[in-house]
């Protein structure tokens, strides 16, 4: 039953997903989608099929259901992504992030342009906060 849902589930999410990159022609407006409400949408579908197809809502923090309290995330998208010392290209570059690492949100400017990021315990810089970059976890008003 657990295949069959988790089949169901990846038959509904690749449809969407067709179904919104070919849904409006590319516009100033579809230009500036918001990714992460998107992904929040995605996670309460896949939350409602679960709960209809088995009768029990999913536990927190199973796949991709953040965890309440649970700090937020980010993931890089691209290989050697500047860390700045502050939240522009007119501060200097600290270090570097690759793809695939996972970093918590610790604060943010300019709606998301920048994002204040830490690894772990350790404070890490700034980073930008393009969805060309980087994968939101939380919506970024929701964002500390």
């Amino acid at each position: 039953m657990r295949k069959q849902a988790s089949i169901g589930l990846w038959i509904i999410v690749i449809v969407l997903a067709s179904y919104l990159s070919y849904a409006a022609p590319p516009t100033a407006l579809a230009q500036q989608f918001d990714a992460a409400a998107t992904v929040t949408a995605l996670v309460q579908t896949r939350e409602a099929i679960i709960l209809t197809l088995t009768g029990t809502p999913p536990a927190p923090g199973s796949a991709g259901t953040p965890e309440p309290g649970a700090p937020s995330t980010v993931t890089i998208k691209v290989q050697g992504l500047n860390v700045r010392s502050g939240p522009g290209t007119n501060y200097g570059v600290v270090s570097s992030v690759n793809a695939g690492q996972s970093l918590t949100v610790i604060g943010k400017t300019d709606n998301c342009g920048w994002i204040h990021v830490q690894d772990g315990a350790r404070e890490l810089g700034w980073i930008s906060g393009s969805t060309q970059y980087v994968t939101y976890t939380t919506p970024c008003a929701d964002l500390p």
